[in-house]
């Protein structure tokens, strides 16, 4: 959603200047191939939980809080942060399909392939609707925190499953 309606987002919700407003994608894209980078040694000092619950907690409040403030610089900054975290989600999705069907991992990536080539090609027509019957502001801060809560949930079924494993 944020590759797709940042710069629209900046220039005429928050009346950014056109080249500025144009720039948020590649910091976004530069943001995301940061952590994507640096994603293994990351997992290697933190808990795959515990990064998950962060980014949630991160991504809930991040792009709401920076679009609060109508200051251009914090959403710009809010919309690099989001793309930070959101970085590692795939490669991690493909790793835990990894661990959880090991055999099936080809039907893993392909599922998750669809997955976000569904989210590349549906998603932005669902939101310029949605900003059309509401903003665009309020559209891209509920649709981070659907997905933020989203990824909450899956989250905390993940430790639940896992406590519920190890007791036993």
């Amino acid at each position: 959603m944020l590759t797709d309606w940042s710069a629209l987002l900046l220039r005429r919700d928050f009346h950014a200047d056109p080249a500025l407003a144009a720039s948020v994608l590649s910091m976004f894209s530069v943001a995301m191939f940061i952590s994507r980078s640096i994603s293994d040694t990351i997992m290697h000092h933190v808990r795959e939980s515990t990064f998950l619950l962060f980014t949630a907690i991160i991504i809930a409040l991040t792009i709401p809080a920076t679009c609060a403030t109508g200051s251009v610089p914090l959403v710009m900054a809010g919309i690099v942060v989001t793309g930070f975290f959101v970085g590692p989600l795939f490669p991690l999705a493909l790793a835990r399909g990894g661990r959880v069907a090991p055999k099936h991992l080809a039907e893993v990536a392909a599922a998750l392939s669809i997955i976000g080539y569904a989210a590349h090609l549906g998603g932005p027509p669902l939101i310029g609707f949605a900003a059309e019957h509401t903003s665009l502001t309020f559209t891209v801060t509920a649709v981070v925190i659907i997905v933020a809560v989203a990824l909450l949930v899956m989250v905390l079924v993940s430790v639940w499953k896992a406590c519920e494993t190890e007791a036993t």
